[in-house]
Parts: C-alpha cells; sequence; structure tokens
C-alpha cells in the first residue's frame, strides 16, 4: 500500500475508519475522584502524623476548598463536556456535583 493510499484511507468519512470516543462515565469518574480522594487521605495522613489540633483544622479547611474546587472543575467540565456533544459525562459530572451538594445540604441542616 503506498502512502498515499493511506492518507486517502484517513481522509474517507466511512465509520469504520472514525475513531470513535467511548463514553464510559464510571472511568470518566473513578479518575477524578480517585485523584481527589488520594489527595485527601495524603493530606489527612500527613496531619495526623504530626498529631497536632491546629494542622488538623488546617487540614479540614484546606480539604474543604479542595472540595469547592473539584466542585467547579466538575461544572465546568461538564459545560464543556456537553459543548463537545459528550451528554453521558457531562450528565455524570453533575450527578457527582447534586450528590455532593446534598450530602453537604444534610450535613448542614442536621447541625442547626
Amino acid at each position: 500500500m503506498e502512502i498515499n493510499e493511506l492518507f486517502n484511507l484517513i481522509d474517507s468519512n466511512d465509520p469504520v475508519n472514525k475513531l470513535v470516543e467511548e463514553e464510559n462515565v464510571f472511568k470518566h469518574l473513578t479518575k477524578r475522584l480517585g485523584i481527589f480522594f488520594g489527595i485527601l487521605a495524603v493530606l489527612f495522613i500527613g496531619a495526623a502524623i504530626i498529631d497536632d489540633d491546629y494542622v488538623m483544622l488546617g487540614a479540614a479547611i484546606v480539604s474543604a476548598g479542595l472540595t469547592v474546587i473539584l466542585l467547579l472543575f466538575l461544572l465546568i467540565e461538564s459545560f464543556t463536556l456537553f459543548s463537545k456533544k459528550k451528554k453521558q459525562l457531562g450528565k455524570g459530572n453533575l450527578i457527582v456535583i447534586a450528590i455532593a451538594v446534598f450530602i453537604f445540604g444534610v450535613f448542614v441542616l442536621s447541625n442547626l
């Protein structure tokens, strides 16, 4: 096969030659949440090793900030995923945001 034939195969609009990304929502969310919980685990393990009340308070404040950053990242990413026509991944992000807001609301309302 010559190089010109290879380029013709790549440029053709046949569905066989298209690279189709599979929208695996579980894999998508597992990567993001795994990294997030891994960072939180390292943060709190380090605070537990130091064993100081102020360090643990600082770890709690930093974890709250990281949670807000994660939720903002997921919200922005969901908008970009919807614009790229990857609706399943965008919906998965929005469901994770809704679950986090629900848990936060239950936690706050139970402590009033």
